[in-house]
């Protein structure tokens, strides 16, 4: 029975090793994802509540040492909604807040990183001769940061091409979240990602509970 216990123990121990940890950054409470097998969702956040915090991998932002150290061990950052204060911090380097100090840790280490920033798109909707200098400041900061290793979520339309019954092409070169993803594959039962088109986690797992296959060409 004992050697039994030790090799369950052994199993658990390299399953939890070969796990991918991906990291989500709050700015409000955080909104958990579903278990998946073969990830580990860890959350970062302010002003936890006594309960959330009590939860295991939720970390309150304001009580971490050294956040910049964090991102170490993580496979992936998401900011599921990002904010324009924290986009500038890390844009000038500096990292006053703890969320920025995050996002440049995970940057260094050369941690994907996908910022939600759909308020870029809406600052550059204004409608008249200054929305075109927005468009050139949002593509310097989009083009300057893309460099170093983060991709942004809400700047572009996803393309949709219909192949076949009940097959849905995707393209935009880049992320799509489940809010721009859904949508488009309501009648889907096998989804193509062309031209380095790629799902955050949240939309890859709604689309494998919804028995929607994705395959990459």
């Amino acid at each position: 029975m004992e050697h039994e216990r030790i090799n369950k123990l052994a199993n658990l121990v390299c399953e939890r090793l070969t796990e991918k940890r991906i990291a989500f950054l709050w700015s409000g409470a955080p909104l958990f994802c579903e278990p998946l097998s073969g990830f580990t969702w860890i959350h970062y956040c302010f002003h936890c509540q006594a309960k959330t915090a009590s939860l295991s991998r939720v970390y309150d932002l304001r009580k971490l040492d050294n956040p910049i150290s964090e991102a170490r061990t993580f496979e992936m950052l998401v900011i599921p909604i990002g904010s324009p204060g924290v986009l500038m911090e890390v844009m000038s380097g500096l990292t006053l807040s703890p969320a920025s100090a995050l996002i440049e840790g995970a940057l260094q280490e050369k941690v994907p990183v996908l910022f939600e920033a759909s308020f870029l798109s809406k600052w550059c909707e204004v409608g008249t001769e200054e929305s075109k200098e927005r468009r050139k400041v949002t593509q310097k900061i989009v083009d300057f940061l893309t460099k170093r290793g983060m991709e942004f979520l809400g700047l572009k339309t996803a393309a949709l091409g219909a192949v076949g019954c009940g097959e849905v092409v995707l393209s935009c070169g880049g992320w799509l979240s489940w809010s721009e993803v859904a949508p488009l594959v309501k009648d889907a039962k096998t989804v193509f990602l062309t031209g380095g088109t790629k799902l955050t986690p949240e939309a890859a797992d709604r689309l494998l509970k919804l028995n929607i296959r994705t395959e990459e060409v």
